[in-house]
């Protein structure tokens, strides 16, 4: 709502259009969004850029919409530029992780999600999921297992925190525990429709 007004007592207010934007993708990224919210995402950061170019939260994010679009070569190529003008924004090193993760680079993934802690501590269970996401995909689950138990002692209740504990368990066939674990979060997260699917596997 904020950002809302933000924009309409300002449409040049680039920082409003990101900070609008990031909402939007932060339902996608959570399994709570759907299609309108990521083209409304799309929309506003593209009104942040045309009004900021520098606005490195649109330009992350953006990279985000590049590659749900299948444009990976695009989004390299933008990263790339961000690494170069942004070395050490904390935001960047989101966008790398979940890049390098999709690209099976799982090594360069973690360094990017350990990167993006030291720049900003307090995305200390945003990096643990995803690190622990990325352990999973290797097949180290006893690792990811302990990843998510760090992170969970910040954010105990943390919905994604035990939706990806609940896919560590399923691979380590404990899947009367996995079904479980995705009930109790869609019970108390009954929006994120994004995950319901697991429960049909």
């Amino acid at each position: 709502v904020n950002f809302k007004r933000g924009v309409e007592v300002d449409p040049h207010f680039a920082l409003a259009y990101s900070g609008l934007g990031a909402c939007y993708a932060n339902r996608v990224f959570k399994g709570m969004g759907n299609y309108d919210d990521f083209t409304a995402a799309e929309a506003a950061f593209s009104k942040a850029i045309k009004h900021d170019a520098n606005v490195l939260e649109a330009r992350g994010l953006m990279v985000m919409i590049y590659l749900a679009r299948g444009e990976k070569r695009k989004a390299r190529a933008e990263i790339k530029v961000l690494q170069e003008q942004f070395p050490n924004d904390a935001a960047l090193y989101f966008v790398k992780g979940t890049m390098t993760r999709l690209d099976g680079q799982y090594e360069a993934s973690i360094k990017a999600w350990d990167r993006l802690v030291r720049l900003d501590p307090a995305a200390r269970v945003v990096a643990g999921y995803n690190k622990a996401r990325v352990l999973m995909n290797q097949g180290k689950y006893d690792e990811a297992l302990a990843e998510l138990d760090a992170s969970a002692k910040a954010e105990p209740n943390h919905p994604l925190i035990k939706f990806f504990r609940s896919r560590v368990l399923f691979f380590q066939g404990k899947t009367g525990e996995a079904i479980t674990l995705v009930e109790e979060v869609l019970e108390h997260n009954p929006k994120m429709d994004g995950i319901r699917p697991v429960l049909a596997m």
